[in-house]
């Protein structure tokens, strides 16, 4: 019963009647509320009636008004508020804590490292980071290429891409991967899928373009 009680307060013909019902409401309170003068002596219970129901016209059209407004007016104002007290830089979403796991590498606690990329990737789903500093150990410091790939490719081809400008390093390890393995073809597919998303700036998509390029110079020879 909430469900449908929810749907329906979420329907523009409902706000539309509300709005409506609301409107003759307070019309109909302020008609009675201007002849109020003519009410005669001893009509005092008579002129409360009316202010009372005027009153709960003008409550009801402004109900009625604020359900359809509300939510515009909450976004822009929330919008404003936020950055006027907020630099942009704070805005962005938070960065997960890769120092600890990069210490963890340089001291060669690998499996330690890759425990802790699991669980960031646990609390930062998608982040683009953290696939890239666990492609580097895998295909760097554990020599095991094929893991890093792997990585790689089921990252680029999830839709969900968190910061963007780190993406393009993924794209520029993995098609390095795929050069180095002979995968020309795969190179080309991804980079044009890269290509295709509109979240890239020009200056990454003129990156992507010349990757592309070298990779056909890369299969003609």
């Amino acid at each position: 019963m909430g469900i449908f009680l929810r749907e329906i307060s979420r329907s523009v013909w409902f706000r539309v009647f509300l709005l409506l019902f609301s409107a003759g409401l307070i019309m109909g309170g302020g008609r009675i509320f201007f002849q109020l003068g003519k009410v005669a002596s001893g009509g005092l219970g008579i002129a409360i009636s009316a202010a009372m129901l005027f009153l709960c016209g003008v409550a009801l059209f402004a109900t009625g008004l604020m359900l359809i407004l509300f939510p515009v007016l909450t976004r822009r104002v929330s919008s404003a508020i936020t950055g006027l007290f907020l630099p942009s830089a704070e805005l962005k979403e938070s960065v997960p804590m890769l120092s600890p796991v990069q210490g963890k590498i340089i001291a060669g606690r690998f499996e330690e490292a890759l425990r802790e990329l699991e669980q960031l990737q646990e609390q930062y789903p998608n982040h683009a980071s953290i696939c890239l500093v666990q492609a580097d150990l895998y295909a760097g410091r554990l020599n095991d290429p094929q893991a890093a790939f792997d990585v790689l490719r089921s990252y680029l081809y999830e839709d969900a891409r968190t910061p963007v400008e780190v993406c393009v390093q993924l794209v520029m390890r993995y098609t390095d991967l795929c050069l180095h393995g002979g995968l020309f073809r795969e190179a080309v597919e991804c980079v044009e899928n890269e290509l295709r998303r509109s979240c890239y700036s020009e200056q990454e998509r003129s990156r992507l373009r010349k990757r592309l390029e070298l990779i056909r110079r890369r299969e003609i020879q």
